[in-house]
């Protein structure tokens, strides 16, 4: 069997609107806006760069079923120019951009190939008069798919073969549970690769076969954080290796500043500012949009609490990035501090939130203290068959939790009309 790359993405959404950006000036909201454009370009590239032989794309090219004219002329731009390099391309609809959708009467490049609804269709995929990969897909002829659709592949031959589906495999909560399947049975239908859209977050959720999501390409609103991208796939003599390549243009943070050491005003401007160079670091030349939890404990407590002045210091730090390409943009900050001796006076409460703090405390860094704290306190979850892969957290994260839920507890309960002062 010869060798041939592919490049696998979904969830592209061209044209996202991202309306929930009215406070943010528009030099900024510029960017945004242009953001699922760029990454699509990024995409181009990167089948151009890498050689590949085709491009997948697993389900919602489009934000909305009646697709934008800008969108889809962009799109045809973008099929035109791996047309150019010998590039093919083979699209399934998914539930933003269903069959039934509006769309413009638009001419494709023959090097594009649309899955039809209803039923799982093949193409063959040749390189060099030889016949390489068998590609399966189905498209989404409306936008709500409740049928499992997985269960309609049927592997036709011993050719390396590709299954593309939009689909929410094992019902992530975090996704509408459209074609819903289980990675067990997309294990046993005896595919090479499934190449699967709809989850936004990237996730190889099996090997031998490869069952991928490669998450969308432009992270779209705070909850898709980090790096947005798509998967660059070789295939020799039957071996399959994968490598993830980013492609977001603009990127969506969110991170946690601890001011305990913080007593003024301009400590907390320089932390602040110290915490932004290194976000703008690790980007790499990208834009962020960033949201800021400021958490610990501090005198300067009762100043944050302030709402107006939260709306004064982000005014202030984000005209500070006006100009910059790879601005850092402060779309938030959520004030988690408290007051410097409210932990010591709850603590000593002879109560729940007292003993909670209590417990925390006498954990430190014990490890098998911390592990016997969670399985007790989370013993009824961790018992039931469907909720305990949801608390399957490493020791960094149930720290993290249990200080959260201090911190939180403290904030909820302290008494009214507490009167300490900065």
């Amino acid at each position: 069997m010869s060798s041939f790359t592919f490049v696998h993405a979904a969830d592209i959404h061209l044209d996202t609107p991202f309306t929930g950006l009215r406070r943010m000036p528009e030099a900024f909201r510029d960017v945004v806006r242009k953001s699922t454009f760029l990454a699509f370009d990024r995409l181009i590239e990167v089948c151009i760069t890498e050689k590949a032989d085709f491009l997948l794309i697993a389900g919602d090219v489009y934000d909305a079923a009646d697709r934008s004219l800008r969108a889809q002329l962009y799109f045809r731009q973008g099929m035109r120019r791996l047309h150019e390099h010998g590039v093919n391309v083979y699209v399934i609809h998914g539930n933003h951009d269903p069959d039934d959708g509006k769309q413009a009467r638009i001419t494709w490049p023959n090097n594009v190939h649309f899955f039809k609804t209803e039923q799982v269709t093949h193409m063959l995929f040749c390189k060099e008069e030889k016949e390489l990969a068998r590609i399966y897909g189905i498209s989404y002829p409306r936008a709500r798919i409740e049928e499992n659709y997985a269960s309609l592949f049927k592997r036709a031959d011993s050719l390396y073969s590709i299954a593309m589906l939009h689909t929410n495999v094992d019902a992530s909560g975090l996704h509408a549970n459209y074609a819903p399947c289980t990675k067990q049975e997309l294990i046993g239908a005896g595919f090479d690769y499934w190449a699967l859209g709809h989850v936004h977050t990237r996730a190889v959720l099996n090997k031998e076969p490869y069952i991928v999501y490669p998450g969308n390409t432009q992270g779209r609103s705070a909850v898709e954080t980090g790096e947005r991208g798509c998967y660059v796939v070789k295939v020799d003599k039957g071996t399959t290796s994968l490598a993830f390549r980013p492609l977001d243009a603009v990127r969506w943070e969110e991170a946690v500043l601890d001011i305990s050491q913080v007593s003024g005003e301009p400590q907390l401007f320089e932390a602040i500012e110290a915490h932004r160079e290194e976000i703008r670091c690790r980007a790499e030349g990208k834009p962020v949009i960033l949201r800021l939890n400021i958490q610990g404990t501090s005198s300067f407590y009762r100043v944050l609490a302030d709402n107006g002045y939260i709306s004064q210091l982000l005014q202030a730090l984000n005209e500070e990035e006006e100009g910059r390409e790879d601005f850092v943009y402060l779309a938030d900050i959520e004030n988690r501090t408290l007051a410097a001796g409210d932990r010591i006076e709850v603590a000593s409460g002879d109560d729940l939130l007292g003993d909670l703090l209590r417990q925390g405390a006498a954990i430190g860094e014990d490890s098998s203290q911390l592990q016997d704290f969670v399985h007790r306190a989370l013993s009824d979850v961790m018992e039931h068959y469907q909720l305990k892969k949801y608390v399957q957290y490493t020791e960094v994260e149930h720290r993290d939790i249990l200080k959260q839920a201090q911190e939180l507890a403290v904030t909820l309960l302290r008494p009214e009309g507490d009167s300490h002062e900065n």
